[in-house]
């Protein structure tokens, strides 16, 4: 029948040639979605594991929750033919190498850890993978266990096409990176430090400077219109210090009241709602002291009033985020995020905040600023390899997130959150499109090919 439409006529002809474009185009897709299933079930089954931090047992630094997300990874990873290392529970790796074992190593550094969720602020579940509308959900799919199933597919693509190797590519994968990253410290006391790392945890087209960070408290004693009227005040979340807390609960005047915000990330305050700032407005009328923390640390002029408005041309401006507050005893304690510039120095900082407001504070956590220059080779490849993938030319970016990059040595974040793209983190509904996931494929398998090559 085929033979008898060719010569027909010219209509018949052009008949033939559209049914079979069609199917070679149709069967192109399936290939192509078949592809994407076997990535997408990869990231609905890390999804559905709810890797949050729980109290330490055997082997298992952070939890049983925590065990369980990394064993899943290091037997994904086995699977599709990579080496394999666990480290104690702290962290785990997969290892690409057809090249001599003494060949240099550069790494990939992602996290399997998520911040928690309000499940009933979601609007569709938040542990597994939701395809809705053209977009992925789900706690974790841009940070990080998204980018850490794709640079997994990488990996093993590149050993399915049997590609050669100037280097061991190691992709790590740490469990505590939203609380201390207490994981890649304990990499960097036991393990083999990367000759250079890509961690795919921030925004593209490359991060060359990153904000110090400060989680600290702030203790005063209350006063008597607090004890005479206040009974119970609580907000956010003590261990994951940099989710801005969409919650706040106080009993006042015997009366229970909830205060509801909206959760954001730390590094960008502005973008979320705080629920302490209204709770803290509401209670000011009963206490002095309550009033000036409402006057000094519950609004967008705070940094100025504190005096502690720094900024600079390398790093940006300091952030302030007023994110868990409980009492204790006959105390207030409040605990910040605070992104520091490097014109800022820290303990500069909370002698100011004790100078204008009777405290004391106390550092719970400290991270250092992270800055590469523009021109270095490491950030001259990375956007280099996303110009060619996108077509867009851009210079590196700033950014106020902490990453991996300040863990280990000669390391640059790489994405995954492109340029003017919503996508929630640590916030409701966090996802990614379709589009753009396909992207990330696309753009950090060149990456590999690209670093592989270089010399650093």
């Amino acid at each position: 029948m085929l033979t008898y439409l060719k010569i027909k006529n010219n209509f018949l002809i052009s008949i033939y040639i559209i049914i079979n474009t069609n199917l070679l185009l149709f069967t192109a897709s399936l290939n192509f979605t078949m592809i994407n299933k076997d990535i997408l079930k990869d990231l609905n089954e890390l999804l559905i594991i709810k890797s949050l931090p729980q109290e330490a047992e055997k082997n298992a630094p952070f939890g049983k929750s925590m065990r369980q997300t990394l064993d899943w990874f290091l037997a994904k990873a086995k699977e599709y033919g990579l080496n394999t290392h666990d480290g104690s529970g702290y962290y785990g790796w997969a290892e690409l190498s057809n090249s001599d074992k003494n060949a240099p190593m550069f790494a990939v550094l992602a996290h399997l850890d998520v911040v928690g969720v309000n499940e009933t602020e979601w609007s569709i579940p938040p542990f597994a993978l939701t395809n809705k509308d053209g977009n992925l959900y789900g706690r974790g799919v841009v940070d990080n266990k998204g980018p850490a199933v794709v640079m997994l597919h990488v990996l093993k693509k590149i050993k399915d096409k049997n590609t050669q190797l100037k280097h061991r590519i190691r992709l790590i994968c740490g469990c505590n990176e939203e609380s201390g990253s207490k994981c890649l410290k304990h990499y960097a006391e036991v393990d083999e430090i990367p000759s250079f790392c890509m961690v795919p945890d921030a925004d593209f087209p490359c991060i060359n400077s990153e904000k110090g960070i400060m989680h600290f408290t702030v203790s005063c004693k209350l006063d008597d219109g607090f004890n005479k009227n206040i009974a119970y005040l609580y907000f956010g979340d003590k261990t994951t210090l940099n989710v801005i807390p969409d919650t706040a609960k106080v009993v006042a005047n015997n009366e229970e009241l909830v205060f509801k915000g909206i959760a954001g990330h730390a590094m960008n305050p502005d973008k979320g709602d705080n629920a302490a700032w209204k709770m803290f407005e509401y209670l000011s009328q009963y206490s002095p002291l309550i009033e000036k923390i409402f006057e000094l640390f519950c609004n967008k002029e705070a940094k100025k009033m504190l005096n502690i408005d720094y900024s600079d041309r390398q790093s940006g401006i300091l952030t302030m985020s007023l994110n868990h507050g409980e009492v204790i005893d006959d105390e207030l304690h409040l605990s910040f995020d605070m992104r520091l510039p490097i014109s800022a120095n820290k303990d500069e900082v909370l002698k100011r905040i004790e100078k204008a407001f009777d405290c004391t504070t106390k550092v719970i956590a400290y991270k250092h600023n992270l800055f590469i220059d523009e021109n270095s080779p490491l950030v001259q490849t990375f956007l280099k390899v996303y110009r060619e993938s996108t077509g867009e030319s851009l210079r590196p970016v700033q950014t106020g997130g902490g990453t991996y990059a300040r863990e280990l040595p000669n390391a640059v974040a790489f994405g995954p959150t492109f340029p003017n793209i919503q996508t929630n983190i640590h916030n409701k509904d966090e996802c990614i499109s379709e589009e753009n996931f396909e992207k990330w494929l696309d753009i950090y398998y060149k990456a590999i090919l690209e670093l592989d090559k270089t010399s650093l």
